[in-house]
């Protein structure tokens, strides 16, 4: 997967890029407090999410 993105194909000397996964298997978007849900408290993820909505 990281061969077809590119992330393997630095330049030479160059910082490795920053690549996180997030795997879950029974959540949407809809269930993340990031996205609007105020029943669900996902502090981490939100921080996440706003440090790349910056980016």
């Amino acid at each position: 997967m990281l061969k077809s993105t590119g992330a393997l194909s630095l330049a030479p000397g160059a910082p490795p890029p920053n690549i996180v996964f997030l795997i879950s298997d029974d959540h949407t978007a809809a269930d993340l407090g990031c996205y609007g849900n105020a029943a669900v408290t996902s502090p981490n993820l939100d921080r996440l999410a706003a440090e790349l909505q910056g980016a």
